[in-house]
């Protein structure tokens, strides 16, 4: 049954966009004199591949990701020491000098070392045996690759080499997404600034769009592997046999290129009959069929074809043979469009010429649409690794084509044991977590998501593992899986083999973090997707605004010839775990395993300890566990390592911890530490499970309570009266979000003094903060009810990301620099963030802490009141009046708060609308706000006046401040509720009842003494005087706008 839902989906998908030429709309030409029906005898030089890519024939080079770390064999300022110092001794710049520049590995573990053989990165191995490029690494005392040139950059070839896609390019010569590359490789000194004019300086923001949206159900791609009938043993596929339900398009692969004429060719002598059964599947109408151009195999070294795709673009002469070739040989054959499949342009190892490539294939698009119009389709397909999509300028090239196909799979393969920072070790061929990663260059390129295609793979690759004991993500392997039955190759199996030995009784698991599936029997590990994790997918495409969807391929379909149907699902959240990729079994070195370690002791209880954090330092844990960290290569998935070497024979399974939601119990007794001689070691492993246990549960009541607030945000505009036509406004939100998450006291529980929940929350909270501080935008009323809720749900995802970003950086998971931990968790004395993260002992409990959501709620109460308050001000033209001519006994209406501090009534008032005719005066909305959302009156007002007199008279931002002080008693943070301040005595004249006679004393009011506010009232009010009876005309405030707040007024 499960087979019978998957394909059908690929089209519940939706309908096929405006067909260009129906099949039953327009006949064949007649065969033209340049149309090559016969495959040419070289085509026999290329054997297709089963997979979309053939990575084992020419591996990607994984782009280095180049950033400082704390948890570096040398910290930064010990570098610049022996910078400093090796400039006397051998003439090599200090790292301060802009020529200097280091390259630094991608597991944020400082410089890269070159002491035993050449820079893995292939850069040049400097005289300190330190890895990089420029002048100060590949001169003198250069030992190896020194004629190396940067990625990108002033140390690139000639100096004039770009970022593909626009990415940044950091000081250190590599391209890239995060704040390394994007602002400054060096945190703390500032000195290796993003290098301008070579891409973006600034990170790109992702698409997003909303829950259940659906966008990729607008095309559904399937591509056809014509030589199946030919080369598969069984479970052949005609084009007949083919199951098309659901699909909008069908791509015929592939027809080659002729590498003289550059004139497209039949692969096989038998496509010409089969090409033509292949566009009868599109005589009713509802189906496209194009034909698919090159492939992986076609640019293999070793054929005649390998430089063909980058000679036909090479000048205007070969493109316009291509172009003309083409379009006879659709009319030919009876197809609507074309698949440009070049694996891939620029890469000099499939044949590339770098950035003759990039400009010539952007040439080549232009021209082929001039010459096409709307006659024909035209597709490419787009890299999933950044080492070969650099060489595309896609928004060059997308006003050119109906959409991209972006090949989300063969990631990773048995071909890893070949690239030095990968190894032989098992990866998953499309886990989400990388996918996600290796979308984020499609963003900086500003590529349109509506136009992108989500690659799915309808067969799997696999490992022969190392160790049958270790048969998971992370574990070793010795080579690729064994053949398939009917694929009949190393590696790789078709969905239908892999469903048939589920049938015969082997186990397939779930892998939910990765969003795909593995079967394990023997010594063979397989990882694939079904109907069930292409759901998956599809919801996680959905969430980026993705087109559509294409599969690789459909003539994978199970032989039994169902529909595989796929379940249109989303979640909304566009969460993207952190990519789990062990990296071996780190040894225990010598002298840390001669180390014994001080008995641990379960005989009393750690919340009545009277000295935790001597217990803690007593026990040596943290001294021990920093210098086994110190001894590995880097931190990556330090814990599990530790594990694994402490107790062989455990399961191993149970002890991930990488995620929030991976297992994390270590499954040992403080009896069976003390037997080993690590007694000290029981109080590490107990706190890093009660760390995790409790960032679980943060995880889940961020994601149930936050979420809450949604549904807020339009029963305040209820309350408040928020009506649709008013005047634009701009939303800035996220300070106030932000402080909103700074509650660090927002635990009701007891909590250490330092560290512990308390530091984790707060850390937690700064990050969200940060995050936040940029959401916004000019809306008017009803459009912000819209924008607002976009900003709770950016900081919902926001909040569960940076959990997972915490967890992940903890526990040294793949990618995750200890250097994305929050200052205020790293409490202990040991020299590792992860380390200190557990110091004092401040994550020793007798339970652990699960009940969080008092403290969550506390922290969505306080976004509902930041959300309230800024909507009020904006739309309602509230502002906060401090009232002279209300004493004490009169300061009693619900919106006064008599201040005993100042000796002052404090009222809030609104002008609404913020018209001459605009009524002026109390409003009975904010009378319903106090109790309903658990705000203070005194607080809040008070609040309001001290931020607008300590800000001139203008309104500041709220102040994020980790573990701060506030909110303990009701205070607010500084501005947290921040609104325009008067100070004055209220009118009592019938013509300007509610305007306000302002005092002169009053920051954001100089001169103004005397004078009737707002202006535009004053002045009405002069104007109706009655000529009779007369009436003493009033001076009037040069202000129509309430100090400082800036609004556009309409009569």
């Amino acid at each position: 049954m499960a087979v019978a839902i998957l394909f059908l989906c690929l089209a519940t998908l939706a309908n096929a966009e405006t067909t260009r030429q129906l099949h039953g709309t327009r006949s064949r030409h007649h065969r033209r004199s340049n149309v090559i029906t016969k495959a040419p005898a070289w085509a026999k030089e290329i054997t297709n591949s089963p997979g979309h890519q053939n990575p084992a024939m020419a591996p990607p080079d994984p782009t280095v990701e180049l950033e400082l770390s704390d948890d570096s064999a040398t910290s930064l300022d010990q570098y610049y020491k022996d910078a400093e110092n090796a400039t006397e001794s051998s003439d090599v710049t200090p790292n301060k000098s802009h020529l200097s520049r280091r390259s630094l590995e991608k597991r944020g573990s400082g410089p890269l070392y070159c002491k035993d053989g050449p820079c893995a990165d292939d850069s040049c191995c400097g005289p300190e045996k330190i890895c990089g490029y420029g002048p100060d690494y590949c001169g003198k005392g250069c030992s190896s690759n020194c004629d190396a040139t940067a990625m990108c950059g002033e140390y690139s070839e000639e100096g004039e080499m770009p970022c593909g896609m626009n990415l940044c390019c950091s000081a250190s010569g590599w391209c890239g997404t995060t704040e390394v590359f994007c602002d400054n490789a060096d945190p703390v000194h500032k000195t290796l600034p993003c290098q301008a004019g070579y891409g973006s300086c600034n990170i790109a923001s992702s698409p997003s769009c909303a829950k259940g949206s659906g966008s990729t159900n607008g095309r559904t791609i399937g591509y056809y592997q014509s030589w199946n009938v030919r080369a598969r043993k069984c479970d052949t596929k005609t084009p007949k046999q083919l199951n098309t339900k659901g699909f909008t398009h069908l791509f015929y692969s592939f027809a080659f290129i002729d590498p003289v004429s550059f004139k497209v060719t039949p692969a096989h002598d038998d496509d010409v009959k089969q090409m033509r059964e292949f566009t009868d599947l599109s005589k009713d109408g509802k189906l496209q069929t194009w034909i698919a151009i090159g492939g992986f195999d076609f640019s293999n070294e070793n054929t005649s074809t390998h430089t063909t795709w980058s000679d036909m673009v090479s000048t205007k002469a070969n493109r316009a043979s291509f172009i003309d070739s083409v379009r006879a040989y659709m009319d030919e054959y009876g197809f609507q469009g074309v698949d440009l499949d070049w694996e891939y342009p620029g890469e000099p190892k499939r044949g590339g010429r770098k950035l003759a490539d990039t400009r010539n294939f952007s040439m080549l698009l232009k021209e082929m649409r001039a010459a096409y119009g709307s006659k024909y389709g035209i597709s490419l397909t787009l890299a999933p690794d950044y080492w070969y999509l650099r060489w595309f300028d896609a928004k060059a090239m997308e006003p050119y084509v109906d959409f991209f196909g972006f090949m989300a799979y063969d990631l990773h393969g048995y071909w890893d044991e070949d690239v030095k920072t990968l190894g032989k070790i098992i990866r998953g061929q499309a886990d989400i977590r990388e996918i996600g990663n290796n979308t984020i260059p499609l963003w900086f390129g500003g590529l349109d998501p509506k136009k992108l295609n989500f690659g799915l793979a309808l067969y799997g690759r696999g490992y022969t593992v190392a160790d049958k004991s270790c048969n998971n993500l992370g574990c070793s392997f010795v080579g690729p899986s064994k053949k398939g039955e009917c694929t009949d190759s190393d590696g790789v199996m078709s969905l239908g083999e892999i469903k048939n030995l589920i049938k015969k009784g082997v186990k397939s698991t779930y892998l939910k973090d990765s969003m795909m599936k593995q079967i394990t029997f023997d010594d063979q590990w397989i990882g694939y997707d079904d109907e069930e994790t292409f759901a998956d997918k599809k919801a996680w495409a959905d969430g980026y605004c993705f087109g559509g969807t294409m599969i690789w391929s459909i003539d994978f379909q199970p032989s039994d010839n169902s529909t595989l149907q796929l379940t249109i699902l989303s979640d909304g959240s566009g969460d993207v775990p952190a990519l789990p990729d062990l990296d071996g079994i780190g040894a225990i070195p010598k002298e840390l395993q001669d180390k014994v370690l001080k008995k641990c002791d379960t005989g009393f209880s750690y919340d009545n300890y009277g000295d935790l954090p001597k217990l803690w330092y007593d026990s040596g844990a943290e001294q021990w566990a920093d210098a086994y960290i110190k001894s590995q290569k880097d931190h990556t998935n330090w814990a599990q390592n530790l594990y694994r070497n402490l107790f062989e024979k455990k399961d191993h399974t149970k002890f991930s911890c990488v995620t929030p939601n991976s297992r994390c119990d270590f499954d040992a007794s403080c009896a069976e530490f003390n037997k080993i001689g690590k007694g000290g070691l029981y109080y590490l492993f107990q706190s890093m499970s009660s760390f995790h246990t409790f960032m679980k549960a943060l995880n889940q009541q961020f994601d149930s309570k936050i979420t809450l607030t949604l549904a807020t945000v339009s029963e305040m505009r209820l309350i408040l009266d928020i009506k649709s036509g008013l005047p634009q406004t701009t939303i800035n939100i996220g300070s106030v979000l932000g402080s909103a998450f700074s509650m660090a006291s927002a635990i009701a529980a007891p909590i250490p003094a330092v560290g512990g929940p308390l530091a984790g929350i707060s850390g937690l909270a700064s990050m969200i903060g940060t995050f936040t501080s940029t959401v916004g935008g000019n809306d008017n009323a009803v459009d912000a009810t819209d924008t607002l809720t976009f900003a709770v749900k950016t900081a919902a995802v926001e909040g569960k990301r940076k959990i997972a970003s915490i967890v992940s950086s903890v526990y040294g998971d793949f990618g995750h620099a200890q250097t994305d931990l929050p200052k205020t968790m790293l409490v202990g004395g040991a020299d590792n963030p992860a380390i200190k993260v557990f110091g004092y002992g401040a994550w020793l409990r007798d339970n652990d802490l699960t009940d969080l959501s008092g403290a969550v709620e506390r922290m969505s109460d306080k976004m509902n009141q930041a959300l309230l308050w800024q909507m009020a001000r904006l739309f309602k033209g509230f502002y906060v009046v401090i009232r002279d001519d209300l004493p004490i006994n009169k300061c009693t209406h619900p919106n006064n708060a008599w201040d005993d501090r100042t000796g002052r009534c404090l009222d809030i008032l609104s002008w609404w609308p913020k018209s001459a005719s605009g009524r002026v005066g109390g409003d009975l909305a904010m009378e319903k706000v106090w109790d309903k959302w658990n705000m203070s009156p005194l607080w809040t007002l008070r609040n309001a006046v001290e931020c607008w007199e300590n800000n001139g008279g203008k309104i500041g931002d709220a102040k994020v401040k980790a573990l701060q002080s506030e909110w303990t008693n009701g205070v607010p943070p500084p501005c947290f509720f921040a609104m325009p301040v008067l100070k004055g005595n209220w009118s009592k004249d019938a013509a300007s009842d509610g305007a306000i006679w302002l005092a002169g004393d009053f920051v954001g009011q100089e001169g103004q003494a005397g004078r009737l506010w707002p202006k535009d009232k004053c002045d009405k009010a002069n104007r109706e005087l009655d000529p009779i009876t007369g009436g003493q005309v009033k001076k009037c405030s040069s202000l129509n706008k309430v100090g400082g707040e800036k609004q556009v007024l309409h009569d």
